[in-house]
């Protein structure tokens, strides 16, 4: 088991949150999971161009 730790620090104190991953992030997982975000969030620089070459990096052909 792998445990990560990230420490955000707002004006009056840091925050601590610990996350314990089952198994290692491989690459994909963190590509598949930045694509989600992505999808969710659809930032204004996120065009449709970004979206296909996400979606050809990920193996998609379809939407899911």
């Amino acid at each position: 088991m792998i445990a990560e730790c990230l420490e955000t620090v707002t004006q009056e104190h840091a925050v601590r949150v610990e996350e314990n991953l089952e198994q290692p992030l491989t690459a994909m997982m963190a590509l598949r999971e930045l694509y989600e975000l992505l999808e969710d969030y659809a930032p204004v620089w996120y065009s449709e161009e970004a979206h296909y070459r996400a979606r050809a990096a990920l193996g998609q052909r379809t939407v899911h």
